[in-house]
């Protein structure tokens, strides 16, 4: 079977309301019903806007990884990281948020691999801390994450 090689991943409100409704148990029977998912959608997503929740302001940044280096300085304008995945050959792997306990937990933190765990420590200058310590210097981090403000207020 061939494949595009595309990782793309779009869709459209009905698609997203049908979705909610199957995980609830529900279909979508009505127009009624589309419609008002529609409404609580716009609601949801005014309240995120008020909230500073922007997804126009996302920005990815891409990390290149120091062999040996388990912890990653990110550039002072980052205040929040959405996911992280690590780009190896082409390929990219998930790789988990754990929080500053579990990171605190884990037993050997100089253990060299492919990382698949982060812990993010939120500082002026933020800090990806990586378990397992990356194995080569070729493996590469995509981090979308919320930027600071800068606006003038």
């Amino acid at each position: 079977m061939t494949t595009s090689g595309s990782r793309d991943f779009n869709m459209d409100v009905g698609e997203i309301i049908e979705e909610a409704f199957e995980r609830c148990g529900l279909e979508v029977r009505t127009g009624y019903d589309a419609r008002t998912a529609r409404r609580s959608l716009n609601i949801m997503f005014a309240d995120w806007a008020n909230r500073g929740l922007n997804l126009w302001t996302v920005k990815q940044g891409t990390v290149t990884l120091t062999q040996g280096q388990a912890q990653e300085t990110l550039t002072a304008d980052v205040v929040d990281i959405l996911e992280v995945v690590l780009r190896r050959s082409g390929t990219d792997y998930e790789v988990e948020r754990i929080s500053r306990g579990e990171y605190a937990t884990l037993p050997n933190k100089s253990t060299q691999g492919r990382p698949s765990q982060f812990y993010f420590d939120r500082q002026i200058d933020p800090i990806i801390n990586l378990w397992s310590v990356p194995e080569n210097s070729t493996d590469q981090l995509i981090c979308p994450a919320y930027p600071r403000c800068r606006c003038p207020c």
